[in-house]
Order: C-alpha cells, then structure tokens, then sequence
C-alpha cells in the first residue's frame, strides 16, 4: 500500500541522513522539493510533524544547499500561508 510505504519513509528519513549522510546528500535537494510541495492526501497521523522533521533534518545536515533553496522558494509566489 502506497500510504503505508509514504508513511514508513517519513518516519525513517532522518536515521538514513544520519547513518548515510555522505551518501544522502546527492538526492538531499531533492528530498527538500518532494517533501516541501506534498500535501497530506493521505490519511497520515502526524504528516506535518513527519514532513517538518524531515525538512528540518535534511536542513541541519545540507545546511548550505538546502537554505539556498529554501530561501529562494520563500520568496517564491506560487506559495501559500499553509504550505
């Protein structure tokens, strides 16, 4: 089931970037744009919670890669209070 696998990636996305944070930093943009523009369709518990700490770990560990994108997605206009 697709929500389950949903669900069980963004519960184990920050122990990945931590064991493989070498390796995760080629798909680390990446992560940031499909976490950053998925809206909770789904019947997740806790998906914002989920979502923001995954944003906030990819961040902490690609500090200069994923500020810049971010910055500039902020300032973006295709882009609601709510997202």
């Amino acid at each position: 089931d697709k929500v389950e696998q949903l669900e069980s990636a963004l519960r184990v996305l920050p122990s990945l970037v931590q064991l493989y944070r070498i390796e995760c930093e080629e798909v680390a943009l990446e992560l940031v744009r499909v976490l950053l523009n998925y809206s909770s369709t789904f019947e997740i518990d806790d998906f914002h919670h989920l979502q923001l700490n995954g944003l906030a770990t990819l961040t902490s560990a690609y500090p200069l890669t994923i500020s810049g994108y971010l910055t500039k997605e902020f300032y973006e206009r295709n882009y609601t209070i709510q997202q």
